[in-house]
């Protein structure tokens, strides 16, 4: 084993004895009521941090190890602390199922640290040129996705730079943003980044030095990444990231450059659009819309989450034939041709967003991915998708590493990424995600690709 192999094995050993540590203090400080035994989840994330001191020089290869434990250090670390700090849990608060929430949480560690022991050595970036082919059939595709984003203009008003969000949010919440098109929500993510590969491929025959090249590209990222999808800042990092990954591979000797600038960009971005989202006309924004147990707990599946998702499921008294129809429901509903399969009385999100809000009718709260496991496969089977999401990812990824053609390394790290982040997505996405990739992108892009026209 070689000598830094080592060394981030020691760092991560030591990582865990100071997690494990601070799940002593916050057992000593643990608030009384139904969230006392949140440290709980810090302790079980120290020990599954040491459980995985043998693998890490084969894990720490992969992006999606790094994506996954940066969720996981989040929901299983940073929310306990601020339970412990006393922030307000405004849902949730008073759920009588939060210790199962709790042990539903620790056996998914569990679950990931089976698959991430199975994962196998990520193999050799296939070098060649990244760039695009610049052919006649990619061309004649550019020009019928520009056609399509001129015919689909109404789902194209979803898209707003983070200065002006806070006026496209107003906009939708006085209903005056148009229902967007459900094809063209799956298609779009995959059609901006072909774009942005295709301006990167005619900036590499256009300038002549790499330094130049680079400039430029990473020009295009920023642009890109001030465009906001609809009210999600996460689509900010779900459209930039495959672009880092891939430049990364462009300008290797760029790489730590990149990394810096990427974290900047990043902090910037989501930073103002945050401030944005929640500066009224009656108030400024502040630390604590930011990083709040509120916060935490909705955008990376916290305890409470999983609390009131117990909930809604106890109150539905689910029988063996509903657990089919909740899977179908989920699964099926943002597909093109077969989302009429799926009925309001058995998806998830509806009576999740329910349950939290109380028949409001806002369903903006992503149902966590075990929840979703709770309803289509009972306790006992919750943790599937946990199973099936993490061998997934690592598994595109490597395919990533064998590809050659930009575009299609390109799909296959959107697939991973969006398999990686299961705490952050709920089930109906990553089906449509891989529904149109899989079976439409992938092929015709690696037809187009291999064409010399």
């Amino acid at each position: 084993m070689s000598v830094s192999s080592i060394s981030l094995k020691a760092k991560l050993y030591g990582i865990a004895i100071i997690i494990f540590l601070l799940s002593i203090i916050l057992m000593t400080n643990a608030v009384d009521g139904f969230y006392h035994y949140t440290y709980i989840l810090s302790f079980s994330f120290s020990i599954y941090l040491a459980f995985l001191g043998k693998k890490i020089s084969t894990l720490s290869r992969y992006l999606v190890f790094w994506i996954i434990l940066l969720q996981q250090f989040l929901r299983y670390v940073l929310i306990p602390i601020l339970v412990v700090a006393g922030n307000e849990i405004p849902f949730g608060g008073t759920s009588y199922n939060v210790n199962i929430a709790i042990f539903m949480q620790v056996i998914e560690l569990l679950v990931i640290a089976i698959a991430l022991y199975s994962v196998n050595k990520l193999p050799p970036v296939k070098r060649k040129s990244y760039f695009v082919n610049l052919n006649i059939p990619l061309i004649a595709v550019l020009l019928f996705s520009i056609i399509l984003m001129v015919i689909k203009r109404e789902y194209f008003e979803r898209l707003n730079f983070i200065f002006s969000f806070n006026t496209y949010l107003e906009a939708k919440l006085n209903n005056e943003i148009e229902k967007a098109d459900a094809i063209m929500g799956i298609m779009f993510p995959t059609i901006r980044i072909f774009i942005i590969l295709f301006l990167f491929s005619v900036i590499n025959k256009i300038f002549k030095r790499d330094r130049n090249k680079f400039i430029m590209c990473l020009i295009i990222i920023f642009f890109n990444s001030t465009l906001i999808l609809g009210t999600s800042r996460f689509s900010i990092i779900y459209s930039t990231l495959p672009l880092i990954y891939l430049l990364i591979l462009y300008f290797p000797k760029y790489k730590r450059k990149l990394l810096v600038t990427t974290v900047i960009m990043s902090i910037f971005v989501i930073g103002i659009s945050s401030i944005n989202k929640y500066t009224r006309k009656d108030r400024e924004a502040s630390a604590s819309d930011f990083l709040s147990f509120f916060q935490m707990n909705a955008y990376f599946s916290g305890v409470a989450n999983y609390a009131i998702g117990i909930d809604a499921y106890d109150s539905k008294n689910v029988t063996l034939t509903d657990h089919f129809y909740y899977f179908i429901s989920d699964v099926n509903q943002n597909l093109p041709g077969l989302a009429s399969l799926s009925n309001n009385a058995f998806k998830t999100n509806i009576i999740f967003n329910d349950t939290l809000y109380g028949k409001s009718q806002s369903y903006d709260q992503i149902v966590p991915i075990s929840i979703a496991g709770l309803f289509h496969f009972s306790f006992w089977f919750f943790y599937i998708y946990c199973f099936i999401l993490t061998k997934l990812a690592f598994f595109f990824e490597r395919k990533s590493n064998n590809e050659v053609s930009s575009i299609v390394k390109a799909i296959y790290v959107v697939l991973a990424f969006n398999c990686s982040t299961l705490m952050m997505i709920n089930i109906g996405s990553v089906a449509a995600t891989m529904f149109i990739n899989i079976l439409f992108f992938l092929p015709f892009f690696k037809t187009i690709s291999k064409l010399k026209m």
